[in-house]
């Protein structure tokens, strides 16, 4: 899987002004449209994002963290998965294993 990673951009740890913590960071619109195509051309139809801390960071210019795509296979639409799909775009609540959003990212600082 290591080979198929595609860095996408280093996010920063940040504070808002009401005291909550988020990442950010930029990428380039010819960057990310190079990754589209990259992993469009794997026959991906669509991707997991994964963020990693970044072990090696010496000063605040380099990223709290790192962001890649990594090609999920394709896999042959039924109806039951169309669906399926479309129930959980409509319905777009993020609850997973019991835990709030909130409470998972404050895991991450």
């Amino acid at each position: 899987m290591s080979d198929d990673l595609q860095k996408v951009s280093g996010l920063w740890a940040n504070s808002g002004k009401n005291g909550g913590k988020y990442l950010g960071g930029r990428i380039a619109m010819e960057s990310l449209l190079e990754l589209v195509n990259t992993l469009e051309a794997s026959g991906a139809d669509s991707v997991k994002i994964l963020i990693f801390k970044n072990n090696y960071k010496e000063n605040d210019s380099q990223p709290d963290f790192n962001m890649n795509f990594a090609p999920i296979d394709p896999k042959p639409v039924t109806k039951e998965r169309a669906d399926r799909t479309k129930s959980s775009a409509a319905s777009s609540k993020s609850v997973s294993r019991g835990q709030s959003s909130e409470s998972r990212s404050n895991d991450l600082f």
